[in-house]
């Protein structure tokens, strides 16, 4: 039978107290009592006294009864409430009658679930944004377990209560000392134990001991407001480390006293920045031994680049200024902007920017005087840094050595949209998004619009308009299926043997190229076959091949099915069944390409067209 489930929730309170002061009356409407900070994008606001929270109108929780997911539920108040009543969006089919407790999460995440023991919920704990009155979703979540419909939300984070006393901080970093331990997830699991959730430190996915907590470009946190940093709860034995950072100068506080983190608190620390001095942060020089069109960094930081083509020491002309283009995660949650790379600037022949150390990727561009892109950058963040993973013969000799994932991934874990990367038309420098899924072709979520392609002509299809618009794709033309025309480059030297100034990979790694007769990877495989049959390589669930025994490499080789884009319009295609990979190795009007499927087929042999949009896996200089 069909049937609509109601919730009454109620409400969560704050405090911001520094020990445990969980609601001893779970029927009462004060509930918990919690102390959180929120976004202004989130979906609960902290009310004026600082001691309150209420849901914000069309709030959004995940329901499971049992084991079974009831899909989303919507609050009914139109306006902030102590209280809400949760109604399910769709029609419920499922049987209500067994006798099994609800469970639910906010906020609502299509990749929250519940096996009867644990709720696995993603986080947005690494970075968060700060602004007065109101938190981002994901940043403090909460849940409830029992027989309904009164239900009393409990949180899952605590964290830290500060002020800052320098009037031009747009960025703090909270780092325990410990490098063990767990401040935030990507992912992580809790049990209920008395009906409040206990959050599980073994089962988070990429952990990490520091939380960046900053502020959309061209701000920067008021000096008379207390901002919080929500974390996991956790003991932090070894004390913590702030790290407070301006536009230019940053200052380090110390503190080597133990501090419990725990669930609903916020440890109150005040102005921790005061009496402390701000120093001049000296840039490092991501292109001092080597210049590229993309660098690759796995730490929070201030770095700078050197304003020339690629890995030549051409200048790219009059620059007057320099921002971000695009930052993306690579999944379908879009970044603030800022969440990856801020505080851009151009000066004496260098851009300078800052990282947060989170994963993902962005395009930096250089400006002329009149607005226009002389130049781009890619900056890869992988906190996760890429291996180098040597490819064997039968005979066991080394045949080359490669990244050990596609160029922007930020993971090699199978079955992870981390793990997908970024796509190139061939000869093109900058880099298009990948899916945001791996069994469908969605392309990620980013800080920008993405601009409709258009069809090579005299107009489009040069490496001049390319340059100047590196978010356009450009497709083929009728003739080729090559964007750029003849008579501009066509001659094969966008991407070649010697790392040239259009070369996508970062600074000692290059595009892949013959090996004596063999092109790139078939020099690896058996013989001299051009393509191999490997059907036990496939794994359905993670749609990838481990092909670790077709390369001979000594180490796990993962290649995901991430598909490719289209030579039309750049469209998605076979996302999780099939993926092309690029070489500089031409044929005739084609290219040689690394070509897989799910069957297990792997063809070192392949050709397709230029306007193609395919992943790059790169080979060490």
């Amino acid at each position: 039978m069909k049937k609509y489930l109601f919730l009454a929730v109620v409400a969560i309170m704050t405090s911001c107290s520094v020990s445990d002061s969980d609601s001893k009356d779970q029927q009462t409407r004060k509930g918990e009592k919690v102390s959180l900070y929120a976004n202004i994008a989130g979906k609960t606001v902290l009310q004026p006294d600082e001691t309150s929270v209420w849901w914000q109108s069309e709030e959004q929780i995940s329901v499971f009864y049992g084991t079974t997911a009831l899909g989303k539920f919507i609050s009914d108040n139109t306006s902030d409430s102590a209280t809400a009543t949760f109604e399910s969006e769709d029609e419920i089919t499922a049987n209500l009658t067994t006798g099994e407790d609800f469970v639910a999460v906010y906020p609502y995440d299509t990749k929250n679930t519940y096996d009867g023991t644990k709720v696995t919920i993603p986080l947005s704990l690494k970075y968060q944004i700060g602004e007065i009155e109101t938190f981002a979703p994901k940043v403090f979540p909460c849940a409830a377990k029992g027989a309904g419909p009164n239900m009393v939300f409990y949180n899952l984070c605590g964290g830290v209560k500060f002020m800052v006393d320098m009037d031009d901080v747009r960025s703090v970093t909270f780092t325990a000392n410990d490098p063990g331990a767990v401040v935030a997830a990507d992912k992580i699991s809790f049990s209920f134990v008395e009906g409040k959730p206990v959050v599980d430190p073994a089962t988070a996915v990429n952990p990490s001991n520091s939380i960046t907590i900053g502020l959309p470009e061209g701000y920067s946190f008021d000096t008379d407001t207390y901002y919080y940093i929500a974390a996991l709860p956790t003991s932090l034995d070894g004390g913590f480390t702030m790290t407070f950072n301006t536009s230019s100068k940053q200052a380090v506080k110390v503190s080597n006293t133990n501090l419990v983190i725990k669930r609903g608190i916020f440890g109150n620390v005040g102005k921790i920045d005061k009496n402390l001095t701000y120093l001049n942060v000296e840039p490092i020089d991501l292109s001092e031994t080597e210049t590229a069109n993309c660098y690759l960094v796995s730490t929070a930081g201030t770095y700078k680049i050197k304003t020339v083509k690629g890995n030549t020491s051409d200048n790219v002309g009059s620059v007057a200024s320099a921002a971000v283009l695009w930052e993306s995660y690579g999944t379908d949650v879009a970044p603030v902007a800022g969440s990856l790379v801020h505080s851009v600037s151009y000066a004496g022949g260098y851009i300078t920017f800052k990282t947060t150390g989170l994963p993902g990727n962005a395009v930096i561009t250089a400006k002329d005087a009149g607005g226009d892109i002389v130049w781009s950058w890619h900056i890869w963040s992988s906190p996760a840094a890429p291996m180098d993973q040597d490819y064997y013969n039968t005979a066991g000799t080394k045949v080359f050595t490669m990244l050990d994932r596609n160029l922007g991934a930020t993971s090699i874990t199978p079955g992870s949209v981390g793990s997908l990367g970024l796509l190139y038309q061939w000869g093109r420098k900058d880099p298009f998004l990948g899916s945001s899924s791996i069994t469908e072709g969605v392309r990620a979520a980013s800080t920008i619009t993405w601009p409709n392609h258009v069809t090579s002509n005299e107009t489009y299809g040069t490496i001049a308009f390319a340059i100047a618009n590196p978010t356009t794709f450009i497709g083929g033309d009728a003739t080729s299926k090559d964007w750029l025309q003849e008579g501009d480059g066509k001659e094969n030297t966008r991407w070649n043997r010697d790392k040239g100034v259009y070369d996508p990979c970062p600074a000692g790694y290059k595009l892949p190229f013959a090996n004596g007769g063999n092109y790139p990877w078939r020099s690896a495989l058996e013989g001299t076959a051009k393509s191999v049959s490997a059907p036990d390589s496939y794994d359905a669930d993670t749609r990838c091949l481990t092909l670790t025994g077709v390369f001979h490499t000594d180490t796990p080789c993962y290649y995901p099915l991430c598909g490719y884009g289209g030579n039309g319009d750049g469209h998605y295609i076979e996302v999780g069944t099939k993926a092309l990979y690029w070489s500089c190795a031409p044929s005739g009007t084609k290219v040689v390409e690394l070509y897989i499927q799910q069957s297990g087929t792997v063809n070192a042999w392949y050709t397709d067209s230029r306007a193609n949009l395919a992943a790059v896996r790169c080979l060490k200089k």
